[in-house]
């Protein structure tokens, strides 16, 4: 939506966070497997995330805004590495996953960004970022580590944040609605 807004620097840094933040609370599998599925026979290095479609499609579309191809997936690699020095019980646990997806979050982007950036850059960030949490209906714990995180880091005060989260909750209720309708 407010993508165009970004300077060319943060469009790619914002890709790189968007991306994060569309893996990082999808389910984990081991050699194709849910952890329920596992069995004495599944390579446990063999680690990937599952990946929702609709995630996906929104991640594209922010990509096509800014006008670039995302080809890199560096950051889904650097989650899954983090992730895999966990014992396997704690891979999938939401604390530890947001603890993990901060700490990726942490590389992406550093004081020196946020303190150089315009002050629309982190308010549009943020506000897309939300609009691609609530892509499955709901900010997941993951999820909302990774934005507060940001928040801080961009010293978003928390009357704005509030502000900025209600205002996707209902372009997003907006936008399923006239889904719902369409698909009638």
């Amino acid at each position: 939506m407010f993508l165009y807004l970004l300077p060319d620097a943060e469009q790619a840094t914002f890709l790189k966070v968007a991306r994060l933040m569309s893996v990082s609370d999808n389910p984990m599998l081991w050699d194709g497997k849910a952890h329920d599925e596992l069995t004495g026979d599944t390579d446990l290095s063999n680690v990937s995330l599952a990946e929702s479609e609709h995630e996906r499609a929104i991640f594209d579309s922010f990509a096509r805004e800014c006008g670039k191809v995302y080809r890199s997936d560096g950051v889904t690699k650097e989650l899954l590495s983090r992730l895999k020095l966990l014992p396997l019980v704690r891979q999938a646990e939401p604390a530890e996953r947001a603890r993990v997806a901060c700490e990726v979050l942490g590389t992406l982007v550093d004081q020196a960004l946020a303190d150089s950036v315009q002050p629309s850059v982190p308010k549009v960030m943020l506000y897309e970022l939300m609009l691609l949490a609530l892509a499955d209906g709901e900010v997941s714990l993951v999820e909302e580590a990774q934005l507060r995180w940001l928040a801080d880091k961009f010293g978003i005060d928390e009357y704005t944040y509030a502000d900025l989260l209600e205002r996707a909750k209902s372009i997003s209720a907006e936008a399923s609605r006239t889904i719902a309708i369409i698909l009638e």
